[in-house]
């Protein structure tokens, strides 16, 4: 092979990989299904459908996949009361939590006089 060849060869190589890039691109953005939750706590847990999804810590910024249906979702931690909601989640659809968590007051002991 001569060496004009080969560089053509080289340069239909690199071509193919760019449009092989870029179809795999253009899929990551089609549409998708999933969850994103927004709460002003930013250490709560997150809980679909009883499993443990993460920290809003490291979801704030990422998208949670899910089936298409009906899930249940728990947002909680320690020291506030849980929120619970149930979602309905179609096809090519990103479905937003807000989540508002109210703090636990302490309990009062019996016999307290409130002033």
């Amino acid at each position: 092979m001569t060496r004009a060849r080969v560089e053509r060869g080289i340069r239909v190589l690199i071509v193919a990989a760019w449009l092989a890039a870029m179809t795999v691109d253009c899929a990551s953005r089609a549409k998708v299904t999933g969850l994103r939750v927004v709460c002003s706590i930013s250490d709560a847990s997150v809980f679909v459908d009883g499993k443990y999804v993460g920290r809003l810590q490291v979801l704030k910024n990422r998208l949670v996949a899910l089936p298409p249906g009906t899930h249940r979702i728990v947002v909680r931690r320690q020291g506030f009361f849980p929120r619970y909601r149930m979602v309905t989640v179609r096809r090519n659809e990103v479905v937003i939590v807000r989540a508002v968590l109210r703090r636990v007051l302490p309990a009062v002991p019996q016999g307290a006089v409130l002033r």
